[in-house]
């Protein structure tokens, strides 16, 4: 699977910078310079690009492109963070979900290949994540891709809950208080729902009495309380 990523703000840029480059290119204009990261060696996934750029597709259409090539996935989108390449244009799905999983600003653009459903399976009896409560299921760890994706799976309440759980870290954040100096807009964004969404979820963690909202900040009452609570 080939998956390409950019910086989260690059995304219109990038749809623009395509869209005008095929509607004016022309010989006499600056060639648009991007820098992509490739995480590993050349392989099929890649080739289109090598073969544009050795047949000068992408000069015709008013683009420079350079291919970086780093040791792994992981260190290619550090490099895309950092802003030392413009866009990803090979990983795997796990590394920039990871990535945006810890609040990096990274969206996946497009992905290449093809990808097969995700599912939960369970006894017959049943029909609900809420129902899992209390059982005993086979998951990875805290970090595993298999955690993201069950996460994300759950209903928006519970969405909220697993994020804001997530930001106490021992190792990405050691330290951290109880209160936590964050926009309902934040946490809209890291679990993939909108602020007004967010908000709601907010009132049912606060009625619950896992939390408290206060303008500008959220002080957590019950972090395990947060990590399990049902979706």
């Amino acid at each position: 699977m080939g998956v390409c990523a950019v910086r989260k703000w690059q995304l219109k840029a990038a749809t623009l910078t395509v869209a005008v480059a095929l509607l004016l290119a022309s010989p006499a204009m600056a060639l648009e310079k991007l820098v992509g990261g490739i995480a590993g060696q050349n392989s099929p996934t890649t080739w289109p690009y090598s073969i544009a750029m050795a047949k000068g597709m992408l000069a015709k259409r008013g683009m420079e492109f350079d291919i970086v090539y780093g040791q792994s996935a992981s260190s290619i989108l550090q490099q895309l963070v950092g802003g030392s390449v413009d866009l990803v244009v090979s990983t795997g799905i796990n590394e920039p979900m990871h990535a945006a999983a810890k609040g990096a600003a990274v969206g996946i653009l497009r992905i290449v290949g093809k990808v097969p459903p995700y599912a939960i399976d369970a006894q017959k009896n049943i029909h609900s994540l809420k129902e899992l409560k209390g059982k005993t299921i086979a998951i990875g760890g805290r970090t595993d891709i298999t955690r993201l994706y069950y996460d994300r799976m759950l209903e928006p309440d519970a969405r909220v809950a697993r994020c804001l759980a997530a930001l106490f870290n021992p190792y990405l954040n050691p330290g951290i208080g109880l209160n936590l100096q964050i926009s309902q807009e934040e946490v809209g964004n890291l679990s993939g729902t909108s602020r007004q969404r967010a908000n709601q979820a907010l009132q049912v963690l606060e009625k619950a009495g896992l939390l408290k909202v206060d303008y500008g900040s959220i002080t957590i009452n019950d972090l395990e309380g947060l990590r399990q609570f049902p979706g």
